[in-house]
């Protein structure tokens, strides 16, 4: 594909440069380049230079480390070989919105799901190739802070996520040029679901649910089509024991009306259940000790899992009732490696509610674990084949 080739598609920014870089031309001018911080309360170690197209992963060392103490402990280089058009503002068009405002936004939120950890692009600190210095000039933010966690405890709800992160994880972006346009936007939509979770978990844990919730969601519908299952298989999935308690009262047809009448709503649950199953990452590498705190791997355990959270989402967004509040609470007793489920017991009663232990089937860390795992194992294993054209 020549350069005109690839300005003619719709891409987003980061795609797009990189594909613009590989067909770079070699006439001897300085490429425009930028850098921005990339903030974390991550442990990074390594680093990553010309090793990723137009962009490069730099280490900046910083001596505070630990959870919530934020630093600008990456800095993102990134070449630009991409020009600006004007937008043709006579129709809408939001194919390729996903509320990032620039490349390093985009490549930030890739950063994080690559990493597993927070990771949040502030403005350009320095540019390349607008002035006679070689080193670069440096420049002040204009659009962005330092951002902040106040977290709502005295611990954090995802304890691992600042442990110690190798950038050799940031690999995996060397697919970006591989991946079909339309996939792509979905992949940076769906990363930029789970970066907002990672963010807001200690801050406002339901809201971290729902987001972890779309970004799976939204894999969930690039990965299959309305039309993948009829709508009997899809009433079925959603809803089994309604559909035995109608069989016993009513005729095949009666449950092929009723199939057809709600499939369209009980589609989204079907897809997302699909989806964990497809894509269900392996076994923690380390668990908890004790059949009580551990969650059972088995798939069809994990389907009841992904059920009873897709149930929570739905409640909390059409009729407000949030997510159980024991899985909006950190685990009182610190475990190494933590605990998978909320410790309650046989039951809890908590902010009005009460909650037996079949109820919370799950904690808001071992949801993580499966949330990046089942995405990561989307991107490696449906996003990118030989077959992929960077075009639609």
């Amino acid at each position: 594909m020549d350069v005109a080739e690839v300005s003619k598609v719709c891409q987003l920014p980061s795609q797009h440069n990189w594909l613009m870089w590989e067909n770079r031309r070699d006439d001897g001018n300085t490429p425009v380049g930028y850098e921005f911080p990339l903030y974390t309360d991550a442990h990074i170690v390594g680093h990553l230079a010309g090793q990723l197209g137009p962009y490069s992963f730099l280490n900046s060392g910083p001596l505070l480390k630990g959870v919530w103490q934020i630093n600008a402990a990456i800095i993102l280089r990134l070449e630009v070989y991409i020009r600006y058009d004007p937008p043709d503002m006579s129709k809408k068009n939001d194919t390729r919105y996903h509320g990032g405002e620039t490349i390093a936004d985009e490549i930030a939120a890739l950063a994080s799901l690559a990493l597993g950890t927070r990771i949040r692009a502030g403005s350009a600190c320095r540019e390349f190739g607008l002035f006679d210095d070689p080193l670069g000039y440096p420049r002040e933010g204009m659009s962005s802070q330092t951002p902040t966690i106040r977290p709502r405890f005295h611990q954090s709800m995802l304890p691992l996520i600042t442990d110690r992160s190798s950038m050799d994880g940031l690999s995996i972006l060397q697919t970006i040029p591989n991946i079909a346009a339309r996939r792509y936007v979905n992949l940076v939509r769906a990363c930029g679901a789970y970066q907002e979770a990672l963010w807001v978990a200690d801050t406002d844990p339901n809201l971290a649910w729902m987001l972890f919730v779309t970004a799976l969601e939204t894999a969930a519908n690039d990965e299959f089509s309305d039309r993948t299952h009829s709508p009997e298989c899809v009433l079925r999935v959603a809803k089994p024991e309604f559909v035995q308690s109608l069989e016993q009262i009513s005729t095949e047809a009666v449950v092929r009306l009723v199939a057809e009448e709600f499939s369209q709503q009980l589609s989204s649950t079907k897809k997302f259940i699909t989806f964990g199953s497809r894509f269900l990452p392996k076994e923690p590498d380390q668990r908890p000790e004790g059949e009580h705190i551990r969650i059972d791997w088995s798939s069809a355990s994990m389907e009841k899992i992904l059920k009873k959270i897709y149930h929570y989402r739905s409640t909390y967004l059409h009729k407000g009732i949030p997510f159980p509040a024991p899985m909006l609470d950190p685990s009182e007793i610190q475990f190494l490696p933590p605990p998978e489920v909320p410790l309650l017991g046989f039951g809890t009663y908590s902010r009005g509610g009460i909650w037996t232990h079949k109820d919370l089937p799950i904690n808001l860390h071992c949801f993580h674990y499966l949330v990046r795992g089942m995405l990561l194992k989307w991107w490696k294993e449906s996003l990118v084949s030989p077959n992929d054209e960077p075009t639609d």
